[in-house]
Order: structure tokens, then C-alpha cells, then sequence
């Protein structure tokens, strides 16, 4: 479909939509952007930008009105989505997924009760109010509606506990908290495209994380494509994931689902029902020919995801290629100096970047260790093998330096290439 001339709204002017606009204008779209701040990237890049904040429905109603705007969209924004939901509703415009579903998939309480009842696994947990001497620690401690990373803690000791209980807190609107078995394991993540009521896999990775300071493995270090565990994942997990998604009425969009894996066993432990915040789009585009952001931004303009069909040209398997998503991370400091990121891009195996989240002069502050806000950009790259695809890796940590102002290295950490070997081992 051409969808020249086309408008659309985008809530949110921070780097999480910085990759939304720039697609949507390849395709062809009118882009306003709104968000409180004066200025910045995104709003640069967009057509029209207006200082209007994303919480503020009724004022966005008028402006679509006013701007014969034909779709409001977002990033992976978890606080934007639901503003995506009620001011489309309220002007009639197309949203991929309602309130009762949101709320069903995005409160991890919810989530894993709806997981239950079609026979996913989920982690084992405690009741809240259980006397912490009966809890077999370590556990987790999690708000059930909090993202990013944030209100985690590892608790250790009974002792602990009533503090992370209250952390967690913080970060939960509805002030509830899920207390989990630590799983001292790795994780995958399962990537769903849905298509006129027809889920299909997209794609699915594992995970490799860095550390926070509790020893929490929380924020991704890099994906790699496809997982190692695909075959006992379709066996296992992909039909009972594929009912919950028709189950829950989701008929078009994308979601994704993270999943603890032990001795080939998964748990899903959360789920995404949003585009990837990973931003791995042009790995999937290049490998398999098909953009499922460019089909969500052509479903919020015309209430239909296009004219490719998902299922047909998915691949999971990746057509024997690889792929990965190399996160790199920031320590605490001011950057004094940013290099080689223009060479990275120059070669052959990198297909795409992140809009820089930091520009020289940017402070990491302590708080931001241990969660997204520490990420400096993402780096998308696919290999005709293995070995070609860590040799690319191996080419970006030589290459990419992030100075402080007193010349020390601010990459936070480079990449296990123990980790790497040993993942090929387990499935190629």
C-alpha cells in the first residue's frame, strides 16, 4: 500500500522513538512528534514537533483533529503505549491491542496467572505475606507492573527482605510485589508476529546479560540469533504461546516473550506486547525480508498490517545465517570522548545502530548502573556464519572508544568470548 502523505503521531520525544520516526518517514508518512521537552532528536527529525505531554488525551485528541492525523504510535514504551491506547480509542484511530489486554499481559501478576491457564510454565514464587524465614533464598524481588529493569533486588537473606518489599514498592504503581525463585540460569526471548488473528514466530535468541550491582543478571550484553534452543522451544512452547495470544483476542501487532530455560526446561517469566526494544528490525529484515516495525506503523495509519504475510516469510531458523544484538554499556562518569562508531558502521556485517542514547558532555550517574539507562547505543549485525558474525563483534570493542574526561575507558565491559565459543558448541 502507498502510504504517502499519510500522518502520523508519535507520543514521545526520547531516544525510544528516534528509530520509529526514521522508519516512518522511509515509508513515506507525514511524522508529528509531541513530548514535553523543548526541542531534541527526535522532534529535530520529525516533520512537526509540538511541546504537548503524552499524558495529556485530550489535547492530543484536538491536535489529531486539528492536523488530520491518520495514526498515533510510539516506541518500546511501556508508560507511552498506554497513552497510545486511550487516545486512540478516544479518536477512533486503529490500535493494535486494548486496555484489557495490556493489562492482562503487562502486569506480571496477571501474566503469569493467564500463562497458568494454558499450561505455560511459569517461575515458582512465594505469597507476599509469606514469613521470610519459610522462603528458601536467594529469591527475586520485582514490582508486578514495573520495566526497565528497575525495583529488582536480590535478596540473600531473610533479613533483606522487608527492604526490597519496599523498594520494589517504589517502583509499582499498584504498590504489589512478586518474590521469585532466582533462576541461576540463562534466558531466551521468543519473538511473535500477529497477523489478521494468526500468530507466527518471528524469531527467537538467546540472552546474554551484564550484572548489576547485586549480582542480578539484568540488562542484555547481546542477543544471539537464532537460539540454540529453537527445536525444543517449537516443541515445547510455541503452540501454548501461540493459543494465549489468540486466547487473549490479540489480532494484530507484535509481542515477544522472555523465558528462563534450565536443562531444557522454559518458564516464561515476562512478557512484551510491543515492539522490541531491542530495536532488531534490520537483522530480521536483512536475514528474512520482512520489517514488523514498518507492518505496526502501516497498521496504526490504516488498521491493517500490510500486504507481506508474516507467516510465510518468517524464518526462525534464520536460513542457516546468524545474527546479534550487541548492547554496549556505560560506567559511571562524564564522556570527555566518543570514536570509531562512523568506522563500525562502515563495514560489511554491521547493518544498522541505535541513535546514541549520550553525546560528549553526558553524565552516567550512579543510579542509572544496573539499568537501560546505561545503554550508550545498540549495534545490529548478521554473518554468513559464526564466525564471521564474532570476528564483527570482536572488530566493534576494537574499534568503539568512550573516553571520561580524564581519558579512562567508560565501556562498561566487553563481551564473554568464552561465552560466545561455548554457545556456538551447545547448537552448531
Amino acid at each position: 500500500m502507498n502510504l504517502t502523505g499519510k500522518r502520523l503521531l508519535i507520543l514521545g520525544d526520547g531516544n525510544s522513538t528516534y528509530g520509529v520516526v526514521e522508519c516512518a518517514k522511509k515509508m513515506g508518512l507525514y511524522v508529528i512528534c509531541v513530548g514535553q521537552e523543548q526541542g531534541g532528536i527526535t522532534k529535530d527529525l520529525a516533520d512537526e514537533a509540538y511541546c504537548i505531554s503524552t499524558t495529556d488525551h485530550e489535547a492530543l485528541v484536538a491536535l489529531i483533529k486539528e492536523k488530520n492525523i491518520d495514526g498515533v504510535f510510539t516506541g518500546a514504551s511501556e508508560f507511552n503505549i498506554q497513552n497510545v491506547i486511550k487516545v486512540a480509542h478516544m479518536a477512533g484511530l486503529p490500535c493494535y491491542c486494548n486496555e484489557d489486554q495490556w493489562a492482562l499481559m503487562q502486569d506480571k501478576r496477571n501474566y503469569k496467572d493467564t500463562c497458568k491457564k494454558y499450561g505455560i510454565p511459569v517461575v515458582p514464587e512465594y505469597p507476599q505475606d509469606t514469613d521470610p524465614a519459610d522462603i528458601v533464598y536467594p529469591v527475586i524481588v520485582k514490582p508486578t507492573d514495573g520495566c526497565s529493569s528497575k525495583g529488582v533486588t536480590l535478596v540473600k537473606k531473610a533479613e533483606d527482605l522487608p527492604q526490597a518489599i519496599a523498594y520494589a514498592k517504589e517502583y509499582s504503581v499498584c504498590k504489589e510485589v512478586i518474590i521469585e525463585r532466582f533462576m541461576n540460569c540463562k534466558d531466551i526471548a521468543a519473538f511473535y508476529t500477529v497477523q489478521d488473528g494468526v500468530p507466527s514466530l518471528s524469531h527467537i535468541v538467546d540472552i546474554f546479560r551484564y550484572n548489576n550491582r547485586d549480582g542480578i543478571p539484568t540488562i542484555t550484553s547481546v542477543s544471539l540469533y537464532p537460539s540454540h534452543l529453537l527445536e525444543a522451544y517449537l516443541q515445547k512452547m510455541d503452540k501454548k504461546i501461540c493459543d494465549m495470544i489468540k486466547g487473549i483476542g490479540l489480532k494484530n501487532g507484535a509481542v515477544s516473550f522472555q523465558i528462563f530455560t534450565e536443562n531444557e526446561e522454559f518458564y516464561a517469566y515476562e512478557c512484551c506486547l510491543r515492539i522490541s526494544g531491542n530495536y532488531d528490525f534490520p537483522i530480521i529484515e536483512r536475514i528474512n525480508g520482512i520489517n514488523y516495525l514498518e507492518m505496526m506503523i502501516e497498521y496504526a495509519v490504516t488498521g491493517s498490517m500490510g500486504e507481506k504475510i508474516a507467516a510465510q516469510w518468517s524464518d526462525p531458523s534464520f536460513h542457516g545465517m546468524y545474527g546479534a544484538n550487541l548492547v554496549l554499556m556505560l560506567g559511571e562518569g562524564e564522556i570527555g570522548s566518543i570514536s570509531g562508531v562512523e568506522k563500525v558502521m562502515e563495514h560489511k556485517n554491521v547493518v544498522a545502530m541505535n541513535a546514541p542514547s549520550f553525546s560528549v558532555g553526558s553524565v552516567i550517574r550512579p543510579e542509572y548502573i544496573g539499568t537501560l539507562l546505561q545503554t550508550f547505543t545498540r549495534f545490529h549485525l548478521v554473518g554468513e556464519d559464526f564466525e564471521e558474525l564474532k570476528a564483527a563483534i570482536n572488530y566493534i570493542f576494537d574499534t568503539v572508544q568512550i573516553l571520561d574526561t580524564n581519558g579512562n575507558n567508560m565501556l562498561y565491559s566487553q563481551f564473554d568470548y568464552a561465552a560466545l565459543d561455548a554457545w556456538k558448541m551447545q547448537g552448531k
